[in-house]
Parts: structure tokens; C-alpha cells; sequence
């Protein structure tokens, strides 16, 4: 069910706040430090699509989910309603 309101949310191609992003990550410090390894893999996952090391020119190029941030967001704000 988490599964198919992700990408719900996803399909619906909603724009990002750009205050909800900064509150929502100005506060992920702190929510970083309280994760299982597990709960941090999987917000690794959502953010980012694909590591690339080119160990010839010694570059690591990384590339983002363009709907991880915003799938992110979605997620921590859905937590928060259930807390309060």
C-alpha cells in the first residue's frame, strides 16, 4: 500500500514547495540520527538512482531520482500527521 501511494504521489506530478523542502530538510539531521541502517538505505534509494566511479579520471558521478526528493517529503509529512 506505501508502495503504490509513492508512486500515486509521484504520477500526480505536483510541484515541490520550496518552503516545505527547506523546513522538511532543515530538520533531517536529526531524524538522520534516530534511523536504523535499514530506514537510512531506503531513504538512499528514494533519493538517488545511480553511482557511477570512473576510477580512470577518478570521478564518482551521482544521479538523482527526479521524484525522490518529493516522494522524500511526501513520507516524512505523512509520519508526522500519524504522530500528531
Amino acid at each position: 500500500l506505501q508502495a503504490v501511494r509513492c508512486e500515486r504521489r509521484q504520477a500526480g506530478g505536483d510541484p515541490i514547495d520550496p518552503a516545505e523542502a527547506t523546513r522538511t530538510l532543515a530538520a533531517f539531521d536529526g531524524v538522520w540520527e534516530t534511523l536504523t541502517p535499514r530506514e537510512r538505505a531506503r531513504i538512499v534509494e528514494l533519493l538517488i538512482e545511480r553511482v557511477v566511479y570512473d576510477g580512470t579520471a577518478s570521478r564518482v558521478d551521482v544521479s538523482f531520482r527526479a521524484t525522490g526528493i518529493k516522494t522524500l517529503i511526501a513520507e516524512l509529512h505523512e509520519q508526522r500527521e500519524q504522530v500528531a
